[in-house]
């Protein structure tokens, strides 16, 4: 197991953010257990109410991401913690989409700064700060 993502985990909750488990893709299939059932592998929550579970404790950090958890999950951080967040997902054109409001609008990726995250799926987030 990696345990880079606890490292992220804290890094994010030093940040001000609050973090969830969301499942991950293990030997091919969903953590979640229900194999080819499971009906968005690898991006719902671990948890019973997903979002809302969301934290800061850092005891609680290291049950979910830590080397007792015995399951690689997944970072959730509720979209409402960090502002706006665009998701360009390139196998629903996310790409030209973007490309066609740069052109009308400008690169506001570049003029605004924003955080690129990837994505499991070969997209990314761009995490945008309201404040």
């Amino acid at each position: 197991m990696d345990y880079e993502i606890l490292a992220a985990a804290e890094y994010y909750i030093g940040l001000g953010l609050k973090v969830f488990p969301v499942h991950s893709i293990q030997d091919g299939e969903c953590t979640c257990g229900k194999g080819a059932q499971c009906s968005a592998p690898g991006k719902h929550p671990a948890t019973g109410r997903g979002m809302l579970d969301a934290t800061d404790d850092p005891d609680v950090i290291n049950r979910w991401f830590g080397r007792e958890s015995g399951v690689q999950f997944n970072i959730g951080i509720p979209a409402g913690e960090i502002g706006l967040v665009v998701d360009i997902d390139p196998r629903n054109g996310g790409e030209e989409s973007y490309q066609r409001l740069a052109q009308i609008h400008g690169d506001f990726h570049e003029i605004l700064g924003a955080v690129c995250v990837k994505t499991g799926g070969g997209g990314e987030h761009w995490w945008f700060s309201t404040d």
